[in-house]
């Protein structure tokens, strides 16, 4: 019998069920994330953000996680800092 892959979660989380052998399964998204804090504001960007599962054996997966994360802080129309 063949396990059904959990493909019902909102976003990238962890589950308690693993990939069945053999199986690949890709989850890929972005995050934006913007905060005001008079007159500074936050910017955080992640993207991609993408995470491999793999099903090596039953109840044991691979994973490999590949995220770009872009930083800054703004005043009016400055950048304060980048990364």
């Amino acid at each position: 019998m063949r396990q059904a892959l959990v493909t019902d979660r909102p976003g990238q989380t962890y589950s308690s069920l693993a990939v069945p052998k053999g199986m690949l399964q890709i989850e890929s998204g972005l995050q934006l994330n913007i905060i005001d804090d008079g007159g500074l504001q936050y910017r955080s960007a992640i993207l991609p953000s993408s995470l491999f599962k793999y099903g090596v054996i039953s109840g044991l997966e691979l994973r490999l996680e590949m995220n770009l994360i872009k930083d800054q802080v703004l005043s009016g129309n400055n950048v304060l800092t980048k990364n």
